[in-house]
């Protein structure tokens, strides 16, 4: 018996047709037949005609991909940049027309797309030559000289200090605890395919408790993880070429006291605690488990006055019995924990 091969979502072929003009976008009132072509605003009157015997995608993704097709390739290059600095040479990613945006370095644009495509369309090799350049490794240092020139970075003086996205939160919450689990492929839906899930209750359906990376989370439109959801996820219904950011309450309680946070700093904690050392040298563990580097002298008495009050506030707690030394121990580290996950410093990339 053979196994059961990967499955995806994909088009086919059928009998293709002209469709007629829906007008005003009624699906009741039609207009004239519309011949399948591109449209002459982009391609001309010179376009290449689709066949009467084909649909015309295949011909759509060959005019697209033309080597010398003027928006394609910098709109892709353009995305990317975005990705890598949260803000494009075009700052409107999803429009390149008269309303966008002017790119702020038109010459760069052009010659990142003829560098793309030069490189048979590899979006690796843009990747490593965007992170190579010396723009992408400048540092987020403040100048006050540059400041005053180019106060909204268009220059790209300065690395622009950024958020985590909620999937870069989750992921990084989960390492410094548990750990991540690096596996690659494979699938967390327990649904077969072409079952479609009607229900904002997706607890029989699929846990999010689990340690895998967060690209491998199914995105269930009707029942969205309410982690990521609070962490400015977009809404999946919809094609969105940024992504917003905002600041509000949900995110600062998520990150104090859910499960996620509390289930991941109590592992912290039991590491801490179980290790031979003491107070000064767990704090240090702390921050460079979390936080990746030594805390300052300023930060080693703010935390170790930290420590010793919720010591003394787990003691005179009446959920815990004096004699549970180790639990109030816990409860004292996993409390530190907390406040470094919840702090700016984690949660931004400077």
């Amino acid at each position: 018996r053979r196994p059961n091969p990967p499955m995806a979502m994909g088009v086919t072929e059928a009998q293709p047709e002209d469709l007629k003009i829906h007008l005003r976008g009624s699906h009741l009132v039609f207009g004239k037949l519309a011949k399948r072509r591109f449209p002459q605003i982009l391609a001309s009157t010179q376009a290449t005609p689709i066949p009467e015997s084909t649909s015309g995608r295949l011909e759509l993704a060959q005019w697209m991909t033309r080597p010398d097709h003027p928006l394609t390739s910098r709109m892709i290059v353009n995305r990317v940049w975005h990705w890598h600095f949260k803000r494009g040479i075009v700052s409107s990613v999803d429009n390149f027309g008269l309303l966008g945006q002017k790119p702020t370095h038109p010459e760069l644009l052009d010659w990142l797309a003829s560098h793309f495509v030069a490189n048979a369309w590899s979006v690796k090799q843009l990747h490593r030559t965007i992170m190579l350049s010396q723009t992408y490794q400048m540092g987020s240092q403040m100048s006050h000289k540059a400041a005053e020139l180019d106060p909204e970075n268009e220059l790209r003086w300065q690395f622009q200090r950024r958020r985590l996205m909620g999937e870069e939160t989750r992921d990084s919450i989960i390492d410094v605890g548990a750990g991540l689990d690096t596996t690659m492929y494979g699938t967390l839906m327990k649904v077969p395919n072409h079952t479609y899930v009607n229900s904002t209750d997706v607890g029989g359906v699929l846990n999010y408790v689990n340690a895998r990376r967060s690209v491998y989370l199914p995105v269930i439109r009707s029942g969205m993880f309410e982690v990521l959801q609070t962490l400015d996820f977009p809404d999946p219904a919809m094609s969105s070429g940024e992504r917003q950011t905002s600041t509000a309450a949900p995110q600062a309680l998520l990150m104090m006291n859910s499960d996620l946070v509390q289930e991941q700093t109590l592992s912290i904690a039991k590491q801490l605690t179980q290790a031979s050392m003491d107070d000064g040298h767990r704090i240090l563990a702390a921050y460079r488990s979390i936080l990746k580097r030594p805390a300052t002298t300023e930060e080693m008495n703010a935390a170790a006055k930290f420590v010793r009050s919720a010591r003394s506030n787990a003691t005179q707690s009446a959920l815990i019995e004096t004699s549970q030394a180790e639990q109030r121990e816990l409860m004292a580290w996993q409390g530190l924990c907390r406040v470094l996950i919840s702090s700016n410093e984690f949660s931004y990339v400077e």
